[in-house]
């Protein structure tokens, strides 16, 4: 009923796809030479069990604004074109996995396919940090890996449900804060999710 927790499903299959924004840590970024924050994409595979626990899988990018890049003369494959002047482009990213605790979907409006649904979560988890610098679609230009650490992070948000047929679709908006000297120091999230029962 409104007002109460909707009945929980067995498993659901979450697809997320975002946008945000992140703080990069601030020593790395300066030891990497670039900005210490960006916009980023994300995108999320996750599972829900009982809609009280789910494990996740998500990767973030973001490209700050590069104070090292560079320029190099390429040339077209086969070979036989004029060599012209590339510029380098850089890109920060994280991949992790997290296991959540949630709340039950909390009915807010009712539909003819089900309730119009609101849940919180608080995820922990590891994340992997990398980066480069290079020309993209070129095979023996210059390529920099940039020195990042991953680290621990934990994650708190709230998605809003609204059910179709055979799936339900919504908004997630989540905060996320790394521990230590992780590359990333935190990020704000906000995408569209699928979940499919």
């Amino acid at each position: 009923m409104r007002g109460g927790f909707v009945r929980p499903h067995p498993a659901r299959v979450l697809f997320g796809l975002g946008v945000g924004e992140a703080s990069f840590n601030k020593d790395a970024a300066a030891k990497n030479k670039f900005d210490d924050s960006s916009l980023t994409i994300n995108t999320t595979l996750g599972l829900l069990i009982w809609d009280v626990f789910s494990i996740s899988g998500a990767i973030s990018a973001g490209f700050p604004e590069d104070h090292a890049s560079f320029t190099q003369q390429v040339v077209e494959q086969p070979g036989d074109g004029d060599p012209f002047s590339a510029d380098s482009s850089l890109s920060v990213y994280s991949y992790s996995i997290a296991a959540a605790l949630r709340t039950p979907f909390w009915a807010l409006s009712s539909t003819e396919y089900g309730w119009v649904s609101a849940a919180a979560f608080a995820e922990y988890g590891t994340a992997g940090v990398g980066g480069s610098r290079s020309i993209s679609n070129c095979s023996d230009c210059r390529s920099d890996t940039l020195e990042l650490s991953g680290g621990d992070f934990w994650r708190v948000g709230a998605d809003l449900m609204v059910p179709r047929l055979k799936a339900s679709y919504g908004v997630t908006v989540s905060y996320q804060r790394y521990a230590g000297n992780a590359g990333f120091h935190d990020e704000v999230r906000v995408g569209f999710s699928c979940w499919l029962f």
